[in-house]
């Protein structure tokens, strides 16, 4: 009876010794996972938010944007481009692939209504795939982008409706592992009506949280079948850095060479626009409108002078019918 006693005793203290063993082991996983301490290059920053971090308008754009790991999945491309911009030049991103075989990391749900596999090949456990275009911190003198805000202009391409997953183009934060870390991202949804951005550029923003270990921006390209076109457009990209305790808003200064002198595009709020090649700017619409203004003009002078030949006739028929 003493030697059970003993035994089960044993055996306790072993269970004991164990669970102990895996929290330690936990809490030190834990550990491993440190908060990147937000820094930056004071050399690289600036007080001026006139001009952007990246404008596109010289080669030097291409020390800056990468590819993602996985962009050769579907063919991810870029290029300088000056017919189609917002200001000087822009940056074209086109996609010749056609859907990976595995999930994307946004845009699509793994499982339907029923909680049955839309795609009886891959499950949670599959790893998403990222492909696309990246910006890093390393490349802008800051350990993270933890706090930051990336904001830039968009212009999405005439041919992705059905042919991207969610006619998008998704923008979020990773760390190293690009792991999300954002649980919604930012869309850029192909959109012709009532905010036009496939015939002219939007601008939008898009934060990494503080202490996130955020090190990258990925703007992932989904791709369902073959581009014909174009999959985006990127202009005049801006990095805004953490606000100090002193209240100063700080970006990255511009790192590729500015055209300043060339005139950025102006957009037209709430209408369909169906023309291709530069972005339309606001003076074609000044145009169209004093166009209507004229046509109404002339059609006031005629009616006006019909009331008035009207009058004149009616004056001159009364007098006669005096005399008759």
């Amino acid at each position: 009876m003493l030697f059970r006693r003993l035994i089960c005793s044993a055996a306790a203290a072993v269970l004991a010794v164990s669970c102990f063993v895996c929290s330690v082991s936990a809490d030190e996983n834990e550990e491993e996972k440190e908060i990147i301490k937000f820094t930056y290059d004071e050399s690289m920053v600036s007080e001026d938010t006139s001009q952007p971090t990246i404008s596109f308008d010289t080669s030097d754009w291409e020390n800056y944007l990468h590819l993602t790991p996985d962009a050769d999945l579907v063919g991810v491309q870029m290029k300088q481009d000056t017919k189609t911009y917002y200001q000087g030049a822009s940056l074209k991103i086109t996609a010749s692939g056609s859907a990976p075989d595995k999930p994307f990391s946004y845009g699509e749900s793994l499982r339907d209504a029923d909680n049955n596999l839309v795609h009886p090949d891959y499950d949670e456990n599959t790893p998403y795939v990222n492909p696309g275009i990246e910006l890093r911190a390393e490349d802008f003198g800051l350990s993270c982008f933890s706090g930051c805000t990336i904001s830039f202009y968009y212009r999405i391409g005439t041919d992705v409706k059905g042919k991207l997953m969610g006619d998008a183009v998704y923008v979020y934060p990773v760390d190293e592992e690009y792991a999300h870390l954002a649980s919604t991202p930012v869309t850029l949804t192909y959109n012709v009506i009532d905010n036009d951005n496939v015939s002219q550029y939007r601008s939008i923003a898009c934060p990494a949280a503080a202490e996130s270990n955020a090190t990258r921006f990925v703007f992932e390209v989904p791709v369902l079948s073959n581009l014909s076109s174009d999959a985006f457009y990127l202009d005049n990209i801006t990095i805004r850095l953490p606000k100090g305790e002193d209240g100063k808003q700080l970006v990255i200064k511009n790192i590729d060479g500015y055209n300043a002198n060339a005139k950025p595009q102006e957009t037209i709020e709430g209408l369909e626009i169906k023309k291709e090649g530069n972005t339309v700017s606001i003076a074609e619409g000044d145009k169209a409108k004093e166009g209507g203004t004229s046509v109404v003009l002339i059609v006031v002078i005629v009616v006006i002078f019909l009331l008035v030949a009207g009058v004149v006739a009616f004056v001159v028929i009364r007098h006669k019918n005096k005399f008759y």
